[in-house]
């Protein structure tokens, strides 16, 4: 629902600030007077064309800015957009430069098509060559589900689930058929890959240990030398002392002097050690020595092994690591290409049994919405024949189309032949301007319990309407404000008569300067402007006729209320 407008230099309008409540708001003023410009500000807020020659004469840019009570719909959709905290309320607004112009949700630019998106669901407009919600082929579904009963939303959600299983089986199946069919080609290399990374047997850690070996085969002459040269120097010298010798003599020095010196064990109890240790060492020396030998039959198969594992690194990775893992994923590859035929089989059935589950949810969905349309026709060509389109045909065409979709496989529009002989064509394409607005006041009526639409905006919806007709469309309108709040611009006192609220437009010239003003008229006021508008002079006559259609009014509204409540 529109709760508040700011209009700032705007064609006429220099500076404007509304406030709405539920009911209906009615706009009236003299031909040209400029009741189309609170229309057109509204309609470029919520998405429609707007131009710079709208910038008021002198103005560097119009501000345009609208305040709406958010619904469910909205919010799910601006969630979905990554708008968080949002409140009762949101604001869209415009700013029209000569360049360009920004669009706002909440003080976050979006774009055109964003804020026209949101628009469509915030205001609906009818008005001369206006294509509005219920107008809108496309829509025609989605309005039959949205009056259906807890059945039918039930029938709604089965077919949506089954389309959305019925997918994601599909999808599976169609990437591993394309997977299935690419693999498959591939499989012998991927086989020949496999067994000959298998066959070399890659063990992670065995490269630097084979080079550690390798390294000892090709200097084991010089080891051998060196090792026996250490061990002979140290244990067994045969060209003197050795160091086992020397530790050994200067041991029995001080073991000699301990016996006079006690302090000197511990020095002897170290060397002692040390001759242990370098025997020790000895030892291990000649050990290692022993098991050092030059083995070309070994070198050669070190470097033969050492050759395979620098071959699988250049063709399968730049790490044993990197190739093992290779290995498990072409291991994982054939496996895929071994299964897929049984996976394939196995979602092929899976597909026919939720095409079938679809299709039989999507006829029971045709028919639970043929059935809402049969009760719908003849309710919408009662409203229309109170309107003075007595012989009108409504009737709403069913196609079955051949791709599913989460809404079933029905595409639905709304007929209408609105003189007997003529054949129903598109709603769109048949009615014209008059008849357009009582078209849509008639489906208003009858879908007013299930309207996602808060604000209605009729544009000269009395246009080639009068006498007894008019009245029904006030009365009409009347009821429809009740739970729907309305904005409506009207030349018929018997309309403006309905409403909550009256606003009167008059276009004023001050010092060669056309301004344009609106205001709020209390009951007396509404009086006075309702005798104005029915075309003679205020006067006597006038006068007791305009208060004679407001109370007319207003014991209908009273009375329509109390019928409401007592219900």
């Amino acid at each position: 629902m529109l709760s508040h407008l700011l209009i700032e230099n705007f064609v006429l309008l220099e500076r404007l600030e509304l406030g709405f409540s539920k009911g209906l708001t009615v706009l009236t003023g003299e031909t040209g007077a400029g009741k189309s410009l609170i229309v057109d500000a509204i309609e470029g807020i919520i998405g429609g064309r707007l131009s710079p020659d709208q910038i008021k004469t002198g103005s560097k840019s119009s501000y345009l800015e609208a305040v709406f009570k958010i619904t469910p719909i909205i919010k799910e959709i601006l969630t979905e957009n990554g708008f968080d905290e949002l409140e009762e309320t949101i604001t869209l607004s415009r700013t029209i430069q000569r360049s360009g112009n920004k669009c706002r949700i909440n003080g976050q630019l979006v774009t055109q098509n964003f804020l026209k998106q949101i628009g469509e669901y915030l205001i609906d407009t009818i008005g001369q060559n206006e294509n509005q919600y219920l107008f809108k082929v496309e829509r025609h579904k989605q309005i039959i589900d949205s009056i259906g009963d807890e059945k039918h939303k039930k029938l709604l959600e089965k077919v949506k689930d089954s389309y959305l299983k019925l997918n994601i089986y599909k999808k599976e199946y169609e990437s591993l058929k394309r997977n299935s069919q690419e693999n498959q080609r591939q499989i012998d290399f991927y086989k020949f890959q496999l067994k000959e990374i298998e066959e070399a047997d890659l063990k992670i850690h065995e490269e630097e240990e084979l080079k550690k070996e390798r390294e000892i085969l090709v200097h084991a002459e010089d080891l051998n030398k060196n090792l026996n040269q250490a061990y002979h120097e140290l244990y067994s010298s045969e060209e003197g002392q050795s160091v086992r010798d020397m530790v050994n003599s200067v041991s029995r020095l001080i073991s000699d002097c301990a016996r006079y010196d006690s302090e000197l064990e511990d020095i002897n109890n170290e060397i002692e050690n040390i001759s242990i240790q370098i025997e020790e060492i000895s030892r291990t020396i000649r050990q290692r020595s022993d098991n050092i030998e030059s083995d070309p039959f070994r070198l050669s198969e070190i470097e033969e092994r050492l050759n395979i594992i620098i071959k699988m690194k250049n063709k399968y990775g730049q790490t044993v690591e990197e190739i093992l893992s290779y290995l498990d994923e072409l291991k994982n590859k054939v496996l895929l290409v071994e299964n897929s035929e049984e996976r394939l089989s196995e979602l092929e059935k899976n597909i026919n049994i939720f095409e079938n589950e679809y299709k039989d949810q999507s006829e029971k969905l045709t028919q639970s919405r043929k059935k809402i349309s049969e009760k719908l026709e003849p309710e919408v060509e009662k409203e229309l024949s109170e309107l003075g389109m007595q012989n009108t045909k409504f009737k709403v065409s069913f196609n079955r189309k051949e791709s599913f979709s989460d809404s079933g496989v029905d595409s639905i529009e709304f007929l209408l032949s609105p003189n007997p002989g003529e054949p129903l064509r598109s709603l769109s394409k048949t009615a014209s301007g008059g008849e357009s607005s009582r078209i849509t006041l008639s489906l208003k009526m009858v879908l007013q319990k299930s309207a996602q639409i808060p604000t209605l905006i009729f544009d000269e919806i009395d246009a080639g309407i009068s006498g007894k007709a008019a009245l029904v469309v006030s009365q009409k309108v009347g009821k429809l404000a009740d739970d729907t709040q309305i904005l409506c611009i009207t030349h018929l006192p018997v309309v403006a008569s309905m409403s909550d609220n009256h606003l009167w437009i008059e276009k004023n010239s001050i010092d060669n300067k056309t301004h344009v003003t609106i205001n709020s008229l209390d009951e007396q006021n509404r009086i006075e402007k309702l005798a104005q508008m029915s075309g003679a002079k205020i006067g006597k006559e006038s006068l007791e006729y305009a208060k004679g259609l407001y109370k007319d009014a207003m014991e209908y509204k009273k009375n329509f209320i109390l019928s409401g409540k007592n219900k």
